[in-house]
């Protein structure tokens, strides 16, 4: 794949538009695919540390998301950032490489930095910390343990 820029897509709908002008020129952005996204399976978040900028452009996203999906490495950088009033510009550089990936199961990933908080996409731009899902995994599981000691007692009850 050759490098192209693009732009960022949503960005007054996000974090982008009150920390864009923070960010240097020349820093990398994680890309993060949101396959779960109602409006487009083939959407690709843009995130700078924990502040979700975005969404690549429809029309870049459908490549980008199958070259994703096929284990291919996708970086971006952010080159331009202009403002007039409300109005907001920018151009992200897209190329193929590693932009902050980690390796995850071995094999790497468009996704989070070991540097920096970890988030895991529960569904489109719900981002849910480890600690509290496993939280909610646990206290799932102890409702269901709850229910079946009850199942089983009234069951016992029944028998004798």
């Amino acid at each position: 794949m050759n490098p192209f820029v693009t732009y960022i897509a949503g960005i007054t709908f996000h974090d982008g538009l009150d920390v864009i002008e923070s960010i240097p020129i020349g820093t990398h952005l994680r890309l993060l695919r949101d396959p779960y996204n109602p409006y487009d399976a083939n959407a690709i978040l843009i995130y700078h540390l924990h502040y979700k900028l975005g969404y690549i452009p429809r029309t870049d996203a459908d490549r980008l998301a199958r070259l994703i999906d096929n284990g291919i490495l996708i970086g971006a950088e952010l080159v331009r950032v202009s403002k007039s009033g409300k109005r907001i510009s920018t151009g992200i550089k897209i190329f193929e490489g590693p932009s902050n990936v980690e390796e995850v199961a071995g094999k790497k990933q468009n996704t989070f930095t070991n540097k920096e908080p970890q988030f895991i996409l529960e569904s489109a731009g719900q981002l849910k910390s480890p600690i509290l899902r496993q939280a909610e995994q646990n206290k799932a599981n102890g409702c269901l343990g709850l229910i079946l000691l009850l199942i089983i007692t009234f069951a016992a009850f029944l028998v004798s």
